[in-house]
């Protein structure tokens, strides 16, 4: 397994109001920074915990692939700072890499990816980051 900090990645909470949460955890369900999903009740409809390598690779995710779905209401990003207890998590990839994200987008059209914010998705082609090389 993988300790995202020891690896030098950042974690963070995406909390998500939209009206269509099953749909948002289904778009993110095959994501390579996703760690995890959860339905929530209360002001929260999904909370999205995420690995990214710098904050503006998180900042993308929010601002490219979540902001603009269709439901999404507000969106809450919180870098993780600290854990209580040790978190270990499994280093899964794909082996072969598309010129297309797992949820449809072309890195090379995104202007983070074009000013060198974001390192690209791991599971692209385009991927220009250190970790999952």
């Amino acid at each position: 397994g993988l300790d995202p900090q020891k690896a030098g990645l950042l974690m963070a909470k995406i909390d998500v109001r939209t009206t269509d949460p099953q749909g948002l955890m289904d778009t993110f369900r095959n994501c390579p920074l996703l760690v995890n999903a959860f339905l929530a009740l209360g002001g929260t409809d999904v909370s999205l915990l995420m690995i990214g390598e710098s904050v503006e690779n998180l900042e993308s995710i929010v601002d490219v692939h979540i902001r603009p779905m269709s439901g999404v209401q507000s969106v809450d990003l919180q870098i993780v700072t600290r854990v209580a207890n040790p978190l270990i998590l499994p280093k899964a990839m794909a082996a072969t890499k598309c010129d297309r994200t797992r949820c449809g987008f072309r890195c090379p059209s995104c202007r983070y990816y074009l000013e060198n914010l974001c390192t690209g998705c791991p599971a692209t082609i385009f991927y220009k980051g250190t970790f999952w090389r």
